[in-house]
């Protein structure tokens, strides 16, 4: 459950909403037009974003346990890695707002995060920590 919040706060409120707010203003400053926010979208897209990137951030754990478990090798994750990279590409590119800046900041902490898990595990796993 920590994850799920951790991944919510971190996409929204930390990085993505600053950073396109920020962007948002300036190109209509500098294109001398009014920003007509509509509220209940703007919540919807930080809602359903937030959520959804907070199931993703569930993902490590649920690697762990399917390693402990012997369900899958360590080195599954690791051959298969081009895949996961896709999935998360996909996965980002799906959810709002539509453009590169916020889909290259919600796709680096997805990767950081799988790595980190996959480094985690083979320290973890082989001096049987677990």
């Amino acid at each position: 459950m920590a994850l799920l919040l951790l991944g919510a706060g971190f996409v929204y409120g930390v990085i993505v909403m600053k950073l396109l707010m920020q962007i948002f203003y300036q190109t209509s400053l500098s294109l001398q037009i009014g920003n007509m926010l509509d509220v209940e979208n703007f919540l919807s897209k930080v809602l359903m974003t937030g959520l959804l990137m907070g199931i993703a951030f569930l993902f490590p754990i649920v690697m762990t346990v399917l390693m402990l478990l012997k369900l899958i090798k360590h080195s599954f994750f690791e051959r298969q890695r081009i895949y996961a990279y896709l999935i998360a590409v996909i996965f980002v590119l799906l959810l709002p707002p539509p453009d590169l800046i916020s889909d290259i900041i919600l796709f680096a902490p997805l990767v950081i995060l799988f790595e980190l898990t996959l480094i985690l595990n083979r320290i973890f796993l082989k001096t049987h920590l677990f």
